[in-house]
């Protein structure tokens, strides 16, 4: 009886076998890479991620006498409106332009690149952010819509 069940289970895993080898699904090419987004939709994703998530403005966008940000000078660079608490290092006190114009010397992809923390044009490794600048994780998608959006703002 043993030789039996043994033998209809060689031949049930046989049949499974071919049956994979032959199904539509198993033969189907993989699944195309997803396209790459326009870059309307880099445009909104890239200021969604720099007014709303990452608040860029907070830093690089100078403020009226009301504390209001000035918004002719949008993302043009500002001073940093705090200071650490105790000395913390290396800690800039001037965030710069941010722009096209600032960005310029930059290709996008190089400046995504950047904004990644990766590798400067040199391809050797950079540090970008400084103090109080965070460190963001961006991923490929995300940084590129940030760097396509800031090299979309034109020159004052």
């Amino acid at each position: 009886m043993g030789s039996r069940v043994l033998a209809a289970m060689v031949v049930l895993f046989a049949i499974a076998v071919v049956w994979f080898a032959v199904s539509p699904e198993a033969a189907a090419p993989p699944a195309p890479a997803p396209a790459k987004p326009s870059r309307e939709a880099l445009l909104a994703q890239g200021k969604y991620l720099v007014d709303r998530v990452c608040v860029c403005g907070g830093c690089h966008t100078p403020r009226t006498e009301k504390g209001a940000y000035n918004m002719s000078n949008y993302l043009r660079g500002a001073d940093v409106p705090y200071k650490p608490a105790t000395p913390a290092g290396i800690w800039v006190s001037h965030a710069p332009d941010i722009t096209a114009p600032a960005m310029g010397k930059y290709t996008t992809d190089e400046l995504a690149t950047l904004l990644k923390g990766k590798t400067g044009r040199d391809g050797q490794p950079v540090r970008v952010f400084q103090a109080p600048m965070p460190p963001y994780r961006l991923n490929d998608t995300d940084a590129l819509a940030v760097a396509t959006y800031l090299k979309s703002l034109a020159p004052k």
